[in-house]
């Protein structure tokens, strides 16, 4: 699968064999944090509106948003370049495809991605092809 012998495929680097094992991983970060904010809030109200001071014990799971958030912003942090060179990897696969290249199997995330570009890529030939009437 390499150029040097005419393949027109371009080799999947490590950061893309990074990317597919981690990008399903720790998504419940950023749902976890915003239910438990929601609660913690949800919560204070209620321990402001109905005199409750027990309620105010919502707020002890601040600290536990914020943690979570944390590692939701570092999950991001990290999946950031990874899914950047993953999408440069797909379209290098579309263009090998459109010149007559057939495609290796992929994994569901790197199909996924190549389903996102291929649509892309049709709706951008579609407004080009509505702006030249």
């Amino acid at each position: 699968m390499s150029e040097r012998f005419g393949d027109p495929v371009p080799e999947k680097p490590e950061a893309v064999s990074e990317y597919e094992q981690v990008v399903g991983k720790g998504a419940w970060y950023d749902e976890g944090g915003c239910l438990l904010a929601l609660v913690a809030a949800g919560g204070a109200t209620y321990a402001s509106v109905e005199r409750v001071p027990a309620a105010y014990a919502a707020l002890l799971l601040a600290p536990l948003v914020i943690w979570l958030w944390v590692l939701a912003v570092r999950r991001w942090s990290r999946m950031a370049p990874l899914e950047t060179e993953a999408r440069t990897f797909v379209r290098g696969l579309l263009d090998a495809q459109e010149r007559g290249a057939a495609l290796p199997e992929l994994s569901p995330q790197l199909e996924q991605l190549l389903t996102s570009e291929r649509n892309e890529r049709r709706y951008r030939r579609w407004k080009e092809a509505r702006k030249r009437r």
